[in-house]
């Protein structure tokens, strides 16, 4: 019998990708979708699933909020978080409230091994998740390489910086340089639309086009919630286990 699993974000595109990493194991299925921290709550009182994914930043209620209504009527439900970026007192209202896993949104790769360990009764907190655990974090900076040429960019494919084995994005901010030498630049700049900062995108290869897809989608996200406090870089890494086929 398969494992019914509601969705919960404010977002389509992360529902879609979540919902394509889901759907890959045969074992799971998607009961429902929730828009926001209310719907999350009456969708999971209508379709009672046994495992709920929940977006941090959702509207009317966040996900913390909507796990401690959801525990009320569906203590049994195992739940986990989709975030951006959690603070140390975050995670522990998250576990207060019910919440036995996070995952970065930059890493929803990891969502089928985050699954697997809930499903086991185990609690899923990776050690790189590249969110922030304490808010001092967000003030160091690492160090930082030349410029990249990007007079490459158009014939090469892969860099020789980074293993074949990891696809390796990292969205800028403009005036900024890299972590990484040798990475490829996308022409095509990400903005954030709430205040027109812009981001140059930075891949370790362009092989495989869908992998430059999910990771410019990744972070979109990430750029637009950090709004109006970004980061001067969002790094993101995927590798076979938790790639797109």
């Amino acid at each position: 019998m398969s494992v019914r699993i509601l969705i919960a974000n404010e977002r389509p595109e992360i529902r879609k990708l979540l919902r394509t990493f889901v759907e890959k194991d045969p074992r799971w299925e998607i009961c429902g979708e929730a828009v926001d921290g209310g719907d999350a709550v009456n969708k999971a009182h209508l379709l009672g699933p046994e495992l709920i994914i929940l977006g941090l930043g959702m509207p009317v209620m966040n996900g913390i909020e909507a796990a401690r209504e959801i525990v009320k009527f569906l203590p049994e439900a195992m739940m986990l978080l989709c975030a951006t970026h959690v603070t140390r007192e975050q995670r522990e209202q998250a576990l207060d409230a019910g919440i036995r896993g996070i995952v970065a949104k930059t890493r929803l790769g990891e969502i089928s091994m985050a699954l697997e360990a809930l499903l086991r009764h185990e609690t899923f907190f990776a050690s790189r998740t590249g969110m922030r655990s304490t808010p001092e974090a967000k003030s160091k900076n690492p160090t930082v390489s030349a410029p990249v040429d990007t007079s490459d960019a158009v014939i090469v494919l892969q860099s020789f910086a980074v293993s074949p084995k990891i696809f390796f994005c990292e969205a800028v901010k403009d005036g900024s340089s890299p972590t990484r030498d040798d990475l490829l630049v996308d022409p095509d700049p990400l903005m954030c639309t709430q205040c027109s900062r812009t981001y140059n995108l930075h891949y370790s290869n362009v092989v495989r086009p869908v992998m430059v897809h999910l990771s410019r989608l990744l972070a979109t996200d990430v750029v637009e919630s950090e709004h109006p406090h970004h980061s001067a870089r969002v790094s993101m890494e995927l590798t076979p286990s938790n790639a797109v086929n």
